[in-house]
């Protein structure tokens, strides 16, 4: 346990100098990160079994203390040496990850892996030679119960279990084709799913919060979904007219956020309707008296207004209708709120638009 424990505080100053402020190999710790203390608990348990195996199998053949010890290591140890080499280059293979959290785990793990290694193939041996000399000088040190361990109940179940390969060859061999193909089937059929409560303790008040928006109202913390548009010239009447129709095929989708049969979606189309919309007035008064002087300008660049629809309906443009000026004309009357959803290149043409929906899936409910 104590080589565990300094393989996992040798691996936490690696990651101090091969970090932030430092070599800034890699980043500051995260949560990841954390797990990389419990493989190396798992890792120097089994090093140390193995070693610790075979120094009483030694031990109990009559061999002398330094003679097992070197006997044990230079068998187990060249087992050990390829197995921890293998184990450390799977970790390293998350070098190629695109997602830095993943890329400083297998870092800071191949790091600490060999760390314990190296303590499980000196420190261990050291002490255990050392304590084990002073019982024999004392005549503490029994060789008998060192031989009866291939007595033990777990060896004995390990050799049962050689049956199967000895006696019974097609089964074990449909027995592996069957387990691997499932294995297979199953690795291409996995679904990512990411979810940030995951991180966070079950009896955690923001966990409960989201639950309950989640279940009883059918949304959590608010989310929305970005979608660009791209093209050479989207000021015309054609798409225009096709962003209003996309935005009202949404109203009938799941986990889409519809208000008074609107869909919630910030576009270049909704905050011309907040524009339109008459300030609110005190309860009971009258209902403000619409704009006409923007009603006029919006109807002379092809809006048509007139038409009876209703909704954002009424903001399709008649071809020809400019749809250039038009949205020169809104972003000289509110730059910042209609900047947000249209972009002009250097000459002056909206090449982009930005719309963002309302949404309430949650992160479960997130495309793979």
């Amino acid at each position: 346990m104590g080589a565990i424990l300094l393989s996992i505080g040798w691996m936490q100053g690696a990651g101090t100098i091969l970090g932030p402020g430092y070599l800034d190999i890699i980043g500051a710790p995260n949560q990841v990160s954390q797990i990389a203390p419990i493989i190396l608990i798992g890792l120097g348990v089994d090093y140390a079994i193995h070693f610790t195996s075979r120094y009483r199998e030694e031990i109990g053949s009559g061999n002398s203390i330094t003679g097992s010890t070197s006997s044990t290591l230079k068998s187990v140890g060249i087992a050990l040496t390829l197995a921890t080499l293998a184990t450390i280059v799977g970790f390293l293979t998350n070098i190629v990850s695109p997602l830095p959290e993943l890329k400083d785990f297998g870092i800071l793990v191949s790091t600490g892996i060999f760390f314990a290694f190296f303590l499980v193939m000196t420190f261990v041996p050291a002490i255990r030679t050392l304590l084990d000399k002073r019982a024999e000088t004392k005549g503490n040190i029994n060789t008998e119960a060192f031989s009866s361990s291939g007595e033990s109940v777990l060896n004995k179940i390990a050799a049962s279990s050689g049956i199967i390969p000895k006696r019974l060859k097609l089964v074990a061999l449909a027995l592996l084709v069957a387990i691997s193909g499932y294995g297979y089937f199953s690795f291409t059929n996995l679904e990512t799913i990411f979810e940030f409560t995951d991180f966070l303790p079950e009896d955690d008040p923001v966990v409960q919060t989201l639950d309950l928006l989640t279940e009883e109202f059918g949304g959590g913390f608010g989310e929305t979904t970005a979608v660009l548009i791209e093209g050479e010239n989207l000021a015309t009447p054609e798409i225009h007219n096709a962003l209003i129709e996309s935005i009202n095929n949404l109203s009938d989708k799941e986990n889409i956020v519809v208000y008074a049969g609107n869909v919630a979606a910030e576009s270049v189309i909704g905050t011309v309707g907040q524009l339109l919309a008459p300030q609110g007035a005190a309860p009971g008064a009258p209902p403000a008296m619409p704009d006409m002087e923007l009603l006029g300008t919006l109807g002379s660049f092809g809006v048509d207004l007139m038409s009876g629809s209703q909704g954002i309906d009424a903001l399709r443009v008649k071809d020809p209708g400019d749809v250039q000026g038009l949205y020169e004309y809104l972003v000289s009357t509110d730059p910042e709120a209609f900047l947000a959803s249209l972009y002009f290149n250097e000459e002056s043409t909206v090449t982009a638009q930005q719309v963002r929906i309302t949404t309430s899936a949650g992160s479960l409910g997130a495309p793979n």
